[in-house]
């Protein structure tokens, strides 16, 4: 059995003894990271607490609470980790299925920098839980932007949610070049 990961072991790869204690990196994955380390000067040590942060939230499909609180800390502990937890738990390609309450405490934490991010993440949600409706398609067109658009767009035509006029509606006054091509292809396949 290896000897524990010592402290010095730790800061050479700016790791502090709480990502170990709170789960966010393994002692195997340090001992691998710094054997990398070592035979790559170029590499930038902060890119290996980057990947693995991003492994671990992209290991989960929810979070406990426990396990925010430790992510709060960490975003405290280390700002330069801010938008890896950000964009891991509420960006475009997030699986996480975070409550609301959570989410309200992750914004209490980032104040206004990312208050976009999270109107757009409450903006999918409702848009994915609710019934669609007249304000669902304004929440599309007004709130939404990028890439998160036309994958919620694919995800309501497979769900069979939108109707003629909400498609022709995207066709017409979708934000993206590409929205507005799948809606108008969507469209004609509705209308066959």
């Amino acid at each position: 059995m290896a000897d524990p990961i010592s402290d010095s072991e730790l800061a050479k790869l700016n790791y502090t003894r709480e990502w170990l204690k709170h789960g966010f990196v393994t002692e195997a994955r340090i001992r691998q990271e710094l054997r990398e380390a070592e035979s790559d000067v170029e590499w930038n040590l902060d890119h290996y607490r980057g990947a693995a942060l991003s492994d671990w939230i992209h290991a989960r499909t929810k979070l406990a609470d426990e396990e925010l609180e430790h992510l709060l800390w960490l975003l405290q502990a280390d700002p330069d980790l801010e938008s890896i937890i950000v964009n891991g738990l509420i960006g475009l390609n997030s699986v996480l299925s975070l409550t609301t309450t959570q989410v309200d405490q992750l914004e209490a934490r980032l104040g206004p920098t990312w208050a976009n991010t999270v109107s757009r993440w409450r903006a999918r949600l409702r848009i994915r839980s609710e019934p669609w409706s007249p304000e669902s398609l304004e929440l599309f067109l007004e709130v939404l932007t990028g890439p998160q658009l036309s994958r919620l767009l694919a995800e309501l035509i497979d769900r069979r949610a939108l109707g003629p006029n909400d498609l022709q509606q995207m066709a017409e006054r979708g934000q993206s070049k590409r929205v507005r091509h799948e809606a108008t292809m969507a469209l004609k396949r509705v209308r066959r």
